[in-house]
């Protein structure tokens, strides 16, 4: 029988998820912080076109500070056995699975996007403001945001919620509580109210597919290929983005089904 943590171990624990979490937020603020500060002093020109450049510049400076911070962790858990591939169960999967993980990832969109076209009727004030955090991101070069939102962060960012956060928390508290409690957190680093809801909804998913599959990898693909769905929405009249969205049910039921079946392990 499994025997139960004490509160010092969950507390140990709740410390090393805060130290694991803190990295996360600081490392890309101080990319951003240490660049605006150099623009400011090296620059001569309008403070507005100042500004622009660094609002142009954002979201490369987050892409640098987040992959530093894949560097930093994968150079400590080095010093500190194991290593991060072990520490964060980045394991081999079956090709179907990564198949399936594909799949999951564009019907959760499908869903995604259905949602908003309802939240966007009932409170048309949220829409604008995640289009707005959109739009943000988007700012500046667009090969950048791309390379960011579908390689970059869904690395950095599994690899620190699920990878080291949510494995700390397992074999303290109770697995749906930790599910649960880092998909809160994970949702509220995406903006505020639907990138919330999107986000905590996602990371309910990644939570249970990483306990699942004993991988981090399907999680990484699932969380990519969410992001990379969203550029359907350029796609003219919004095509792309139907043809997802009546695609997503089936695709998330078979997905689901056939990871249950592959893996087969209880969460």
């Amino acid at each position: 029988m499994k025997r139960e943590a004490s509160l010092g171990e969950i507390l140990v624990a709740s410390l090393w998820c805060f130290l694991y979490f803190l990295i996360f937020l600081l490392i890309p603020a101080l990319f951003n912080i240490i660049f605006g500060a150099w623009m400011d002093l090296a620059c001569t020109g309008l403070p507005e076109d100042i500004e622009k450049v660094k609002t142009d510049n954002a979201t490369l400076m987050v892409m640098l500070g987040s992959i530093t911070t894949v560097v930093i962790f994968t150079v400590l858990f080095a010093i500190k056995k194991p290593n991060i591939f072990k520490a964060t169960s980045i394991n081999k999967i079956k090709p179907r699975i990564g198949i399936d993980s594909a799949l999951l990832g564009v019907g959760m969109l499908g869903v995604f996007q259905a949602v908003v076209l309802v939240i966007g009727k009932i409170a048309p004030s949220w829409l604008e403001a995640q289009n707005a955090h959109s739009e943000s991101i988007l700012n500046g070069y667009m090969w950048v945001a791309v390379i960011y939102t579908v390689i970059v962060a869904p690395i950095c960012e599994e690899l620190v919620f699920r990878g080291l956060m949510l494995s700390t928390l397992k074999d303290k508290i109770p697995r749906w509580a930790s599910i649960v409690g880092i998909a809160v957190i994970f949702g509220l680093i995406h903006s505020f109210p639907i990138g919330f809801i999107y986000a905590f909804s996602l990371g309910l998913v990644l939570g249970w597919l990483y306990y699942y599959t004993s991988s981090l990898v399907p999680c990484i693909i699932v969380h990519a290929l969410f992001n990379a769905t969203n550029y359907l929405s350029f796609v003219p009249y919004n095509i792309g983005i139907y043809v997802v969205m009546a695609l997503a049910i089936p695709f998330i039921a078979y997905s689901v089904f056939d990871i249950v079946k592959t893996s087969r392990r209880q969460i």
